[in-house]
């Protein structure tokens, strides 16, 4: 008969109750960005991150070919350009906001994306539109923090939902 302690009996356990969790943690498809209004720079600074698994997935449908997210710069650059042409602000007018690609970065398991414009005056009514991934990656479900002067407002985005409007007071938000 063999003895088996019981520390290792746990620390089995433990693993085999883990491995199969560990295994699955990238099974949710989600892309987190932030949007805030820095009055003192006088600009709206633009922050997403997804999982660059999932990055060089889409990247990868788009092309058509395979392409290496984490080794080579320019499928990181092509990224940055494509989240670019997928997310977008607007006006109360519909006028999009030009949103400048700052840059790309890697870090661990996600790429960013950083992107910035100026803030409009008289900015009253914010719409974004944000399609990034949800054609390429079903079950994708990107999710926009904005922030102002302390207001904060999240828009979810999935499915056939790619546009929605801020519900924050931006005349008071950016005049205080």
């Amino acid at each position: 008969m063999v003895c088996f302690p019981a520390r290792a009996f746990w620390i089995v356990l433990i693993i085999s109750i883990l491995a199969p969790v560990a295994a699955s943690a990238h099974q949710l498809q989600a892309a987190i960005s932030t949007v805030t209004f820095v009055t003192r720079s006088g600009a709206i600074e633009v922050i997403h991150r997804f999982y660059s698994h999932d990055a060089e997935h889409a990247l990868s449908s788009i092309k058509g070919q395979r392409v290496d997210i984490v080794q080579d710069v320019a499928s990181q650059q092509a990224f940055g350009r494509y989240v670019s042409e997928q997310f977008q602000l607007r006006d109360q007018h519909e006028t999009e906001l030009p949103l400048s690609l700052l840059g790309i970065e890697l870090d661990g398991d996600f790429i960013w994306v950083y992107q910035e414009t100026p803030i409009p005056g008289q900015l009253t009514k914010l719409e974004i539109l944000n399609s990034a991934l949800l054609e390429e990656i079903p079950g994708q479900v990107n999710t926009v923090n904005i922030e102002c002067a302390g207001e904060l407002d999240t828009l979810v985005f999935s499915g056939k939902a790619k546009t929605a409007q801020a519900d924050i007071d931006f005349v008071a938000c950016l005049s205080g």
